[in-house]
């Protein structure tokens, strides 16, 4: 059954139209994507909420509120930037549409730092997540102090 789960999830996550590019560095990602289009700040979101997802599995529990928030922040994010573009897309469905997304992306960043890990003791070595990261963060502070007064 286990088997027959994660061959579906695979193929969802292999025919989603966000994967229909490879998994690439989010730095190449912006290089070429036009950013003034709502669906690349859709895939930005996502991707560094896969990311917030996927480091709780790495951190200990005193991360874990903090990536909770980060991931809350860019779920947030992804879905309120859906909205905007497709007003009259159902609510509901948008958010568990951009969950699912953001929970496959988990997943293959998870498996890649987990490769890395194995191989370098390192869940960055050897990988673009950290750059990925970086962008993120830089990101949701660029937010914050825009929110901020």
């Amino acid at each position: 059954m286990k088997n027959i789960l994660l061959t579906l999830l695979l193929f969802i996550f292999l025919s989603s139209n966000i994967f229909s590019q490879e998994l690439t560095p989010l730095s190449d990602y912006m290089q070429t994507a036009d950013q003034s289009s709502p669906s690349t700040a859709e895939y930005v979101c996502i991707r560094c909420g896969s990311i917030s997802l996927a480091l709780a599995k790495f951190q200990g529990p005193d991360r874990k509120e903090h990536n909770k928030n980060l991931f809350d922040f860019w779920y947030i994010s992804a879905v309120t930037t859906r909205q905007l573009s497709r007003p009259n897309d159902d609510y509901e469905l948008i958010g568990k549409d951009i969950l699912e997304k953001i929970e496959l992306t988990a997943m293959v960043l998870s498996n890649i730092m987990e490769e890395s890990a194995e191989e370098t003791k390192d869940i960055f070595k050897n990988n673009f997540i950290r750059n990925d990261l970086d962008i993120c963060n830089s990101m949701a502070l660029n937010v914050r102090d825009i929110l901020e007064p």
